[in-house]
């Protein structure tokens, strides 16, 4: 990725998650550790991006591999114009590719109505465990509709040993 769109997306990224620049990070100059970065620009200035991140989680008494959709954003003047939805469209299209048991997002329950038609379903309330703060988790399934989704995650919980 471009220096400038690194630039732009960590610029972003302490505005709004403060958090994620304490400690040793405090003066992060460098992307966050993602498999994929995906941007969506118009020339030179990043109007929406999202990152998937390769990880474990354990279910079931086994290791599984997942994905993580993470620090997904729009800059505001350009909210409400369909990047955000391009984006996450791109990184499903990614994620169904990469062929993982799930994918997981975790965000704020007034982006359920964001994320749930994009192909993404709210988990049930303890079915994902994780370090994440964030009151809640979402699961990307290809071929699974949303009550296949739930009754999975009902029978057999995930738990991440990291948040993203």
């Amino acid at each position: 990725m471009p220096q400038s769109l690194i630039w732009q997306s960590l610029s972003f990224m302490r505005c709004q998650w403060p958090a994620l620049f304490a400690g040793d990070g405090r003066l992060r100059s460098r992307p966050f550790p993602a498999t994929f970065h995906l941007a969506c620009t118009e020339g030179e200035v990043l109007l929406s991006y999202a990152e998937i991140i390769g990880s474990t989680a354990a279910r079931a008494g086994r290791d599984v591999p997942v994905a993580g959709l993470s620090n997904v954003f729009t800059f505001p003047p350009y909210r409400r114009e369909g990047h955000g939805s391009e984006i996450v469209r791109a990184a499903n299209a990614l994620l169904d590719e990469l062929g993982q048991e799930m994918a997981i997002l975790f965000c704020e329950q007034e982006l359920a109505s964001f994320y749930g038609p994009l192909g993404w379903t709210a988990a049930p309330s303890g079915t994902v465990v994780s370090a994440s703060e964030a009151p809640l988790a979402m699961i990307r399934q290809p071929g699974a509709d949303d009550h296949a989704v739930v009754a999975s995650l009902r029978r057999s919980p995930v738990t991440t040993a990291t948040a993203w």
